[in-house]
């Protein structure tokens, strides 16, 4: 699967959809709080019967006045409010699929490393701790497999003296110590990952089948 090339709505649609709804309700807020400032003490002028007709008349000239030039302002700010919280969003979006499409791609056996980010984008920081967990996650993958081939190497030894002569008791105990210092290192090499647990401790991980 090839994730070289981010998809412009990346992720999951209801993260989309919930940003685009906050990012309306505040415009939506904002005009609302200009909308009061702007026309309610005309607007309290123009129903205020204390005063003359003269002064309610002048409100409502400047209501009708505002009317003209108020409204395609606050709908161009809104415009580019939107257009400005979306980019933004995208540069956080952006990493977030990254780390997602190298996490199903290690969840099916391939890694991919390093994992990179577009300079504009946000989340470097966790970029650089994530290709970290890559790099120490591999140094000690190439150690297990180093290990796994040499305790291999080792026991195909010992097989092959047992086979050819069964008396060859020095010989034997030389190559199953060669062996045992293998799979030592092959431990020591897996209990390098710990799995934290719930309340904090560490335990030796393992799988088990539900």
């Amino acid at each position: 699967m090839n994730h070289s090339r981010r998809r412009f709505f990346a992720v999951t649609s209801s993260l989309q959809y919930r940003f685009l709804a906050m990012s309306l309700i505040a415009s939506f807020i904002i005009v609302a709080f200009f909308a009061i400032a702007v026309f309610v003490p005309d607007v309290l002028e123009m129903q205020n019967q204390n005063l003359g007709f003269e002064v309610r008349s002048d409100a409502a000239t400047r209501v009708l006045e505002k009317n003209a030039w108020v409204w395609p302002a606050v709908f161009s700010i809104i415009i580019l409010l939107g257009l400005h919280s979306f980019s933004v969003f995208q540069r956080f979006i952006g990493p977030l699929y990254r780390f997602r499409c190298a996490l199903e791609e290690l969840e099916n056996g391939k890694i991919v490393f390093p994992l990179r980010i577009r300079k504009k984008d946000y989340l470097h920081g966790e970029e650089e701790a994530f290709n970290k967990m890559l790099k120490a996650f591999l140094e000690n993958l190439g150690s297990i497999k180093d290990s796994t081939d040499n305790a291999l190497t080792t026991f195909n030894r010992v097989e092959e003296i047992m086979t050819r002569n069964p008396d060859s008791g020095k010989t034997t105990i030389e190559a199953v110590r060669s062996h045992r210092e293998q799979l030592e290192r092959l431990s020591t090499a897996v209990g390098f990952f710990q799995l934290e647990n719930e309340s904090g401790q560490l335990e030796t991980p393992s799988v088990t089948n539900k």
